[in-house]
């Protein structure tokens, strides 16, 4: 097939997923051991979790970009943190070659902080030095390298930082699920539990679920031995 998802297709499905984070969980299983317990199988796109223990709503969820001046260390790699989202303004001024003002018309923008990223023209990246919520002025590290004339779209977020990344994260107390080793974790959205599950519920076991949704991801992991006076950390970077 001669064809390409772009960046932009890649972030917008993490936002889909980012979007989801009222209904998402962990899901841990594999409680057998793996024929070489040091060095557990490679998933592929049909793996499945087994022998599910149960399921852990997620903590928190970013969105993220690669940035050795983030504050997200993973597996050794640094991340900044991204408001998730995605908005667009439109030029209230022509945004000319060598000057680093631009001013907006008025709209709906989030809190845009210095360091964030904009968008002009649908390929043109600048840096914001500073934005003035009051006169909607922007002010860009870099000069403008184009010409752009009043009521050029200007966008905000993830599109505009180009983050396909999704971090996930949460916590599993030893008395919230069954003390089992685990060997698989996986994340699942449009997860849906029995009616008689509490509102607040956090932890599911098998059995309080009636659908459990779409597994976005699995990971394969050595042996986890959960035990009475422990907590386990699970995190995770999805990539879109």
């Amino acid at each position: 097939m001669n064809n390409i998802i772009t960046l932009d297709g890649h972030v917008s499905r993490a936002l889909d997923f980012y979007n989801k984070a009222d209904n998402t969980y962990f899901v841990i299983g594999r409680t057998s051991a793996w024929d070489n317990e040091l060095v557990p199988p490679v998933p592929d796109e049909s793996t499945k979790i087994e022998e599910i223990i149960g399921y852990k709503k997620i903590d928190l969820m970013y969105m993220l970009i690669p940035d050795e001046d983030g504050d997200v260390v993973h597996k050794g790699n640094i991340y900044k943190k991204i408001k998730a989202g995605y908005e667009f303004c439109l030029l209230n001024s022509e945004f000319t070659v060598d000057t680093n003002e631009l001013e907006l018309k008025a709209c709906p923008t989030t809190a845009i902080e210095s360091g964030d990223k904009i968008r002009i023209n649908k390929q043109d990246i600048y840096t914001v030095d500073s934005f003035d919520n009051l006169t909607n002025i922007i002010t860009t590290v870099e000069d403008a390298s184009e010409s752009y004339a009043v009521d050029t779209v200007v966008e905000f977020g993830s599109i505009a930082e180009g983050s396909n990344l999704v971090y996930v994260q949460g916590l599993i107390s030893y008395d919230e699920l069954p003390l089992q080793s685990f060997r698989q974790v996986g994340v699942v959205t449009d997860l849906t539990p029995i009616e008689a599950v509490l509102v607040g519920q956090k932890a599911l076991l098998p059995e309080e679920v009636i659908n459990d949704g779409i597994l976005e991801i699995v990971e394969n992991r050595t042996a986890v031995n959960r035990a009475i006076d422990q907590r386990e950390n699970i995190s995770l970077i999805i990539e879109f």
